[in-house]
């Protein structure tokens, strides 16, 4: 079973941040869909802190790691030897780079995570 856990880049300082991801509505707000709720915040929970992150940095790790052990996460930009790169999303149920299973690929290094 693959480790559940997220990134996501603090508001005060740009710092990584890695751990549980959650996201607060404004008080007293009350919506049938996410994309409707305004001043929502973001924040990782990590095992000794909470820190509010920016929503858009926010990426869940896909269980695997490049060649160098690095974890590769939703949103990495990742570079092969076989030609080809892309952008780590999840779409219908699983990971993927270019519409292809991220578990069948050949990937060497992430390059950078996109801003």
């Amino acid at each position: 079973m693959r480790e559940i856990k997220f990134r996501g880049q603090r508001i005060d300082n740009e710092e990584w941040v890695y751990g549980f991801y959650n996201y607060v509505f404004e008080r007293g707000y009350n919506s049938q869909s996410y994309d409707d709720v305004p001043n929502r915040c973001h924040y990782i929970d990590t095992d000794t802190n909470y820190y509010e992150i920016k929503g858009h940095t926010v990426g869940q790790y896909t269980g695997l790691k490049d060649e160098n052990g690095v974890e590769i996460y939703e949103g990495d930009l990742l570079e092969s030897n076989l030609s080809w790169d892309g952008q780590v999303e999840f779409a219908k149920g699983s990971f993927k780079v270019n519409g292809m299973p991220l578990a069948n690929l050949n990937y060497m290094e992430i390059r950078n995570y996109k801003e």
